[in-house]
């Protein structure tokens, strides 16, 4: 680290370890390498100063259990046996509570007034099924694997489900990207509709399709839609719930009947299909320069109801005429450059 970088720290956290012995070692070796008598660099003096003050800083902190590591939450079970510490790259706040992304796991904590929508994600997680090993293999890949469910000292249920490092969160790569090239978008759109296929098999809705709850694989040209299980259930059954978003662009008849649909999850794709390019409405699409105008028009359109049949249609004539002939185009990106 830098001269420059220390004068701009505002804690302890980036310059010391959590543990006394460690932090009195680097503290000498800070000493030695800027201390005035021995570096001439014009700022040393000024850099010399802080690391001290961040030392005493690291001492108190430590005496009084009042450290907090920065991108770190400790959890305590409710019987106060289990102490689990999640460090992560990246929260986020949704209606049901907040997310925490790593590279090996997403977690959820969600408050105890959502109990309902929390045993239905772990409920829905548990009737995955497959009709061979095959697909199994396959679709297990884009579905979410439950390692951990508990609730906290302080009342919270947590959710503690597998990830692996090349799956990135949809809406920090559309907030990194400002819009997503149509191509990526592309493939992006043709994963979810394989899997939107595999819930008609399944006979379910998912309901919570979004930029929050896919998470892509730039490596593999994959979506796996870990989160948004709070809200599914099977088709043309009641609906349980739905994120005031996803409600506002769910087919009329669904919003009046409250009854599930496989139209809301084909309806939702499409805006998410919007929102990677840059426009949730479709508008301004129109006038991309260099737009694949069957694939714009396709995102704009109402769906046709039939999850198989529109990725066929997707796949052997929309994607086509858009782009040309099935390649695959690296999508530069990983989760360090990401979340660096």
């Amino acid at each position: 680290m830098n001269g420059h970088t220390i004068l701009k720290l505002s804690s302890p956290f980036s310059l010391f370890s959590k543990d006394l012995s460690l932090i009195n070692k680097e503290y000498r070796d800070l000493v030695k390498e800027w201390h005035p008598d021995h570096n001439k660099d014009l700022i040393a003096n000024d850099v010399f100063s802080k690391i001290g003050s961040l030392y005493n800083q690291a001492k108190e902190m430590l005496s009084k259990g009042t450290w907090v590591t920065p991108n770190e939450v400790k959890v305590i079970d409710k019987n106060g046996k289990s102490e689990y510490v999640i460090r992560y790259k990246k929260k986020h706040n949704f209606e049901l509570g907040d997310m925490y992304i790593s590279d090996t796991i997403l977690a959820y904590k969600i408050d105890d007034k959502f109990a309902k929508f929390y045993n239905n994600f772990i409920d829905n997680v548990k009737c995955f099924h497959f009709a061979n090993k095959k697909m199994e293999k396959e679709m297990s890949k884009y579905l979410p694997l439950i390692i951990k469910s508990f609730k906290s000292s302080d009342g919270y249920l947590w959710l503690i489900i597998s990830k692996t490092k090349d799956l990135l969160l949809l809406d920090d790569v559309i907030d990194h990207y400002g819009k997503i090239d149509p191509k990526h978008v592309a493939w992006i759109i043709s994963s979810l509709y394989n899997t939107l296929c595999y819930f008609k098999y399944l006979g379910i809705v998912h309901s919570g399709l979004s930029t929050k709850t896919c998470f892509i694989s730039p490596e593999h040209h994959s979506v796996a839609i870990l989160g948004g299980w709070w809200y599914s259930v099977p088709e043309e059954s009641k609906m349980i719930g739905i994120s005031s978003n996803n409600f506002k662009y769910i087919p009329n008849k669904c919003k009046d009947s409250k009854e599930s649909s496989c139209k809301i999850d084909l309806e939702l794709l499409r805006l998410l299909g919007r929102q990677s390019l840059g426009d949730t409405t479709g508008v301004s699409l129109r006038s991309l320069k260099n737009r694949p105008k069957p694939m714009i028009n396709w995102l704009i359109y109402p769906n046709k109801g039939s999850a198989i049949d529109e990725y066929k249609e997707w796949y052997n004539s929309i994607l086509t005429n858009s782009f040309g002939p099935h390649k695959f185009i690296k999508m530069n990106l990983t989760s360090d450059m990401l979340y660096n």
